[in-house]
This record gives structure tokens, C-alpha cells and sequence, in this order.
């Protein structure tokens, strides 16, 4: 190795100890390879113009002293990751230390829950699965990372968007708190009977659906999808997807399904940003922020009869146009709106109907609870559900087995650390706790008896099934709660008690519903596979 060569390599060690080792660098990475490509060039320049070299001697040395560079970079950070970071003692497979993309290589099929499911099982509780990241089941985690007291903030991930910034996406927690005030209004006592009345229309709708049906299957993870974002179309600008009475797919929702996919193979950060800012790699995604964009001028530039969510996060600019950083986050609300809102309602409701047709003997137990609530005209008062034992029990067992973010919520620990039991994380460490695994665990400490098995009934306050409430966390809770879920529970009564009292259903021949759990994919959001049901209408006799 020249001399040359050797200074290079050890400007690649030094880069990574007085720089790179320091602060966060995601939303640079564009700039790194821009830069590093700049200078490689001006570097075989001045070679070929100042020093009379020959282009390809140039070529050769400039590439010589760029690997050197990188691989003194590279090799510092992985015997940094490997002898000397503070996650060293944690277990956990030896490809994850080196690099986060381990573990993207392992999400080939977007199924990371069952693989999460296993390391835990072979790994217990603290799981070193990334660089800086720990995956964590005890059954205390989800309260310390993502309860009411938790002094954890978000991680790098939630700069996937940057830089429009939803509500949910905010890293910077006074901010978040003054954004979510303003939030708040939208799902207010009064506001939320507003819309009880506008769901009903959309319910409706999917009811005739089951009825035109007549026996014949139907997907109701499609079914389930069509009404949730028909719904928040409706709540967030008073204008539908009309996906349910044309019976298809909105292509801006097509394309935000698709778009959400490669979220599950858990990339790192700044690959992430390097992909999102690939002009041919971002063209659908472009274009649905577009259609976003477009939904978001359009509500501006008229005022409904009636309020919607909008109308709150509209209030504070007076009837002034925002712009520059303030047009960026509602545009970046606005996208939070259609997925946050809709997405995971629509998993919980198939998630549900999937458990109930697999288990008949609990949708009896349910019908006959939520029948006398529901109107011989089919409507339903949510005051009068949201207090039956039962319906509450199927809905959070479903959240349970199914719940609507599986595994990856990442949250960033304050820099003195966080104690969890006996168990010491060090500060500034990516942390989280995939609910699908704290649900289904089988260690010890299991949160859960019968973790596996749909029991509606380890719900009731007298059952013992249950060994660490604060460990069920669907919605979250505190800061970062989700600000929907009153909306959420609303709907999902509402929804689930108009479908069981007015129509028995079952799977049809030759299926019992395997490709729901099968096809499940993890994609930061659940993507559930089909849940084919065939339903019939429950007559006076019945």
C-alpha cells in the first residue's frame, strides 16, 4: 500500500470518528454521494490537466484512493459496531451489528413479524437487531417506549417524508405538541356526533353491497378498504373516494397501497432518501403527492356545509393561504389523513370478520348482544354500543392478534438511557417493540395466556388472561397517542354491529380464510391478505 493509499485509508477512519460517529446524516445522503462523485471527479481532473497523467493511470488511481477512503471509512464503523458500541453485549444475529441492512435482506416476502416472532423466541426479550436498534418484548416495553411517561422520541425513520411533516411524523415534540392542539378540535364530543351521521351513509352502502352479493363471495379486506377510505374521504374533505357504489379501486389509492409495499423491507434512512429522490424510482409516488396536493387545494378553495377534519387544521390560518413550511405540513397532514385514518380501520375490520367466521360460536354470542341496539331500519346509535362488554372484547382481541402497526414503531431513547426492569438501554439507541410479537410471545414473561388463541373473553374484567395490561397498546398512548382513535372505535362498532345483526356469513366452500393469515404482510401499516365471505341476509325469524 502506497503512502498515498494509506492516507487516504486513514482519512476514511478519521471521517468516521470526528464526523459521521456525530449527529444524524439520513437527510444529507444525497448531498454525500453528490459530493463524493464531485470530488472524485475535480480529483482525476487536476491529474490529467495539472500533473500530465494519463486518463486511464487517472481513472485508476482516483479509484484506488476512493476505495481506500470507503474502506477505511467502513472498517472503522464495523469494528466500531462490533467491539465498542454500546449494543455489543445485546444478542441477536451477528449480520444485524454490522449493518441495518440485514435486515432488509430479510424481508423478502414483507413478513417481518413471523420473523420477529422467531429471533425473540431464540434470542428472548432484548434483540440487537440493527446497528443502533433493539427490539424489546418485554412485557413492560411498550409502556416504557410508547406509554404516557415514556421520555422516548421519534427516531430518524419518521423523516420519510421529509420535508413535508404530518402530525404523526413530527420529531421535534413541542412542536408535535402544539400541532396536535390544533388537531384535537377535529375529534371533539360535538364534531364526532357530526360524523357518526355522515359514516352511516358509507355503511349503508357497504350493506347493499352484502346484499347484491346474494351468497356469492366477496373479499372483504377489499370490501373493508373501500368503505374506510370512502369514510375519511368524506370526514377529511366532504368529498368521497366513491369506492364502494362503483365497487373499485380509486387509482390514487391503488397507487398509495402500492406505494406503501417497500416501506416493509425496513430500509435504511439514507437509502431510503436516495430512492425517494430517483426521479424514474419516484414517479408514482410523485404522483400521488400530487393528487394529495390537488385534494388539499381543492378543500381550501371552498367551504362545506358541514365540518370536517379539515376545517380544524384550516382554523388557524383565517382564511389566508398558507405556504412555505406551514403549506408542507398540512400537505404532509393531509397524507396522514387518508392513510393513518383508513388503513387501520380497514385492517381491524377484516381482521375481525376473518376471527368471527373461523369462530361462529363468538359471532352468536356478539349478535345477540349488539341486535337489540340496531334498528329494524339498520340504524345504530354508537352512545349505545360503546360500553357492551362483548363487541369491545372482539374488537381489542382483534387488535391484539392483528394489530394495525405489527412491528416497527421506532422511538429514539433521551441520551441518559431508559431502565427497563433489571435491563439498562444506553441513550440515543433506536428502540421499539413489535406489538405482534409482545401479543403472541411464548417466553416466560408471556403478556398473554393461550397468546395464540381468538378469546374475546380474556377481556372481561374478571378474567385473569391477562398478566400485563399496560402492555396493550394499539393506539398508544400520551404524546404520540393516536388522536383518531375515538373516531377509530366509533367507526368500528358501528360498523361491526350493523354487519352481524343484519347478516349471517361463513367462509365459502373449500376456504377457511388461510390466506388472510398467509399473505399478511408487515409494511410499517398490516397488510392482511383476503378474507373471501359469503353473507346472507338474517330475516324476522331468524
Amino acid at each position: 500500500m502506497s503512502s498515498q493509499t494509506l492516507l487516504f485509508f486513514l482519512s476514511g477512519i478519521a471521517s468516521h470518528w470526528c464526523y459521521f460517529y456525530h449527529f444524524e446524516h439520513h437527510l444529507h445522503a444525497i448531498k454525500y454521494v453528490s459530493a463524493f462523485c464531485l470530488l472524485s471527479v475535480s480529483y482525476m481532473t487536476d491529474l490529467i490537466v495539472n500533473q500530465s497523467m494519463a486518463s486511464s493511470e487517472a481513472i485508476l488511481q482516483v479509484f484506488l484512493h476512493g476505495t481506500s477512503y470507503l474502506c477505511g471509512l467502513y472498517t472503522s464503523t464495523i469494528v466500531y459496531r462490533l467491539v465498542f458500541h454500546p449494543l455489543r453485549k445485546f444478542p441477536g444475529p451477528s449480520g444485524a451489528r454490522l449493518s441495518n441492512l440485514w435486515l432488509s435482506f430479510q424481508a423478502g416476502n414483507r413478513d417481518l413479524q413471523n420473523h420477529f416472532l422467531d429471533w425473540h423466541t431464540k434470542y428472548g426479550y432484548f434483540l440487537r437487531i440493527g446497528s443502533n436498534d433493539l427490539s424489546i418484548t418485554h412485557p413492560k416495553a411498550p409502556e416504557a417506549i410508547y406509554g404516557a411517561k415514556s421520555r422516548c422520541t421519534k427516531a430518524d425513520w419518521y423523516d420519510s417524508n421529509f420535508p413535508e411533516i404530518a402530525l404523526s411524523f413530527e420529531r421535534d415534540r413541542d412542536i408535535h405538541d402544539k400541532r396536535r392542539r390544533v388537531w384535537s378540535k377535529a375529534f371533539g364530543e360535538q364534531n364526532l356526533r357530526g360524523y357518526e351521521q355522515r359514516i352511516q351513509q358509507y355503511q349503508d352502502n357497504l350493506l347493499k353491497n352484502l346484499a347484491d352479493s346474494r351468497g356469492s363471495p366477496l373479499n372483504m379486506t377489499k370490501m373493508f378498504n373501500f368503505l374506510s377510505f370512502d369514510i375519511m374521504g368524506e370526514l377529511a374533505f366532504s368529498r368521497s373516494f366513491d369506492m364502494l357504489k362503483k365497487v373499485e379501486e380509486h387509482w390514487a389509492i391503488k397507487i398509495l397501497h402500492d406505494g406503501i409495499k417497500p416501506v416493509g423491507y425496513m430500509l435504511p434512512q439514507w437509502v431510503w432518501r436516495i430512492l425517494v429522490s430517483t426521479p424514474f424510482l419516484s414517479r408514482d409516488n410523485d404522483r400521488l403527492r400530487g393528487f394529495v396536493h390537488q385534494s388539499l387545494e381543492e378543500r381550501m378553495s371552498r367551504k362545506p356545509a358541514l365540518p370536517d377534519i379539515s376545517n380544524a387544521l384550516l382554523a388557524p390560518f383565517d382564511n389566508t393561504k398558507p405556504g412555505g413550511k406551514e403549506l408542507l405540513t398540512l400537505q404532509g397532514d393531509t397524507h396522514l389523513i387518508i392513510i393513518a385514518g383508513s388503513d387501520t380501520t380497514a385492517t381491524t375490520l377484516a381482521s375481525i370478520f376473518y376471527l368471527l367466521a373461523r369462530h361462529p360460536q363468538q359471532t352468536e354470542i356478539l349478535r345477540n348482544e349488539v341486535t337489540p341496539f340496531v334498528g329494524s331500519d339498520g340504524k345504530v346509535e354508537h352512545r349505545n354500543l360503546q360500553n357492551l362488554r362483548h363487541l369491545n372484547a372482539v374488537i381489542n382481541e382483534a387488535l391484539r392478534l392483528f394489530p394495525p402497526v405489527p412491528v416497527y414503531l421506532p422511538r429514539l431513547t433521551p441520551s441518559e438511557g431508559i431502565q427497563i426492569e433489571d435491563t439498562y438501554i444506553p441513550g440515543k439507541t433506536v428502540v421499539y417493540s413489535p406489538l405482534y410479537v409482545v401479543s403472541r410471545s411464548k417466553l416466560p414473561l408471556a403478556v398473554y395466556k393461550n397468546a395464540h388463541s381468538f378469546t374475546p373473553e380474556r377481556w372481561y374484567p374478571e378474567s385473569d388472561m391477562i398478566k400485563e395490561k399496560s402492555a396493550f397498546l394499539p393506539f398508544l398512548t400520551g404524546t404520540y397517542g393516536c388522536i383518531g382513535k375515538p373516531l377509530a372505535l366509533m367507526s368500528l362498532r358501528t360498523t361491526v354491529a350493523k354487519v352481524v345483526a343484519n347478516y349471517d356469513f361463513e367462509f365459502p366452500e373449500n376456504d377457511n380464510g388461510e390466506s388472510f393469515e398467509r399473505d399478511f404482510q408487515s409494511a410499517f401499516v398490516a397488510m392482511p391478505g383476503e378474507v373471501n365471505l359469503r353473507f346472507y341476509p338474517r330475516n324476522a325469524d331468524n
